[in-house]
């Protein structure tokens, strides 16, 4: 009995001992079940600076507008609005311009080497540099080219050497003379800042009449200038965006190569030697252009800006480089 007594004694001591273990053990195995079971059934949070960046979609084609304003009759002021970068109407103001879907066509001019933006609803057309891009920005002109590259979040947007659009501006053209037209239209209450234009004087496009107004520019990278030309009872507005430092001589030869597509021409100036394309415009493109630009015989016989035995452009040689074909 005495045997047994002690043996009873020892496993109650060892039951005690084992519930005060698992009395201090429960708890801790409680919490850590606890943590494993939110961990392995709740998402798991990524912290926002794990995640790549990703830089918002730009409607405007990284177009940015200059921060002038206009007055309005009624003593409002309304400020430049992209894409176009053009003025706010003031309260009431209606307008001509009419927004077309593009309907151009692209061809290639195997002559220089250069693309050809073609509208046939309205008979115009276009050259430019084979690594410029067609596009149909800014409210849907009839024509948009421009120097585009794509950046590193997949958008297009505007190199430094600019863009090209050609859009109708009105299409019911009725004045006695565009120059008259666009003091109508634009050089509002006698004051030609009012509508921000800066320079306007009668030039040509591609040996067509054109008012140029040019836009002031609060950057000093950019500038904006507008062409107006008439034909068939329309104004077509032709605007250029580009680097107030670069771009120029560029812009000016593809603009000479503007025309309306019924305008016949029964003789031409072309270059006598034999013109190589590539993917760039070569020396021997360049100097095309100026035979293609010329639209006398007195003035295609004259140039002499290309050097044919080293392919220069640039070093006169004392040979006359086009001919005119009648």
């Amino acid at each position: 009995m005495e045997s047994l007594s002690k043996h009873s004694t020892a496993n109650n001591s060892l039951l005690k001992i084992i519930t005060a273990v698992l009395f201090v053990a429960l708890p801790f195995v409680g919490f850590y079940l606890g943590v494993y079971y939110q961990k392995n059934l709740q998402p798991e949070e990524t912290s926002s600076q794990e995640l790549p960046a990703v830089k918002p979609a730009n409607p405007n084609n990284g177009v940015v507008c200059t921060q002038d304003a206009k007055q309005c009759p009624d003593g409002n002021y309304v400020s430049r609005i992209p894409p176009a970068c053009e003025f706010a109407p003031c309260p009431g103001e209606t307008t001509t311009s009419i927004s077309v879907v593009p309907t151009s066509t692209v061809s290639k001019d195997h002559k220089t080497g250069w693309l050809i933006a073609t509208d046939n609803n309205n008979g115009i057309r276009i050259s430019f540099p084979p690594n410029w891009e067609v596009g149909g920005w800014f409210e849907f002109p009839l024509i948009g080219i421009g120097d585009v590259y794509t950046n590193e979040y997949g958008e297009k947007i505007i190199g430094e050497n600019g863009y090209i659009t050609v859009e109708i501006d009105d299409s019911n053209y009725q004045d006695s003379s565009l120059a008259h037209w666009f003091n109508n239209k634009y050089i509002k209450y006698g004051n030609i800042e009012n509508d921000g234009y800066a320079f306007v004087n009668e030039t040509t496009v591609g040996g067509t009449p054109a008012v140029l107004a040019k836009v002031e520019s609060e950057l000093p990278y950019e500038s904006q200038s507008s062409y107006f030309v008439q034909h068939n009872n329309k104004i077509f507005r032709i605007r250029v965006m580009k680097n107030n430092k670069i771009g120029q001589p560029l812009i000016d030869q593809i603009l000479s190569t503007f025309k309306f597509t019924d305008q016949k021409k029964s003789a031409y100036c072309e270059p006598k030697f034999k013109v190589e394309q590539g993917p760039e415009l070569t020396a021997s493109e360049a100097y095309a252009q100026n035979c293609y630009e010329q639209a006398t015989k007195v003035g295609c016989e004259k140039v002499d800006i290309y050097r044919a035995s080293t392919n220069n452009f640039g070093n006169p040689d004392g040979i006359y480089d086009c001919q005119w074909i009648e």
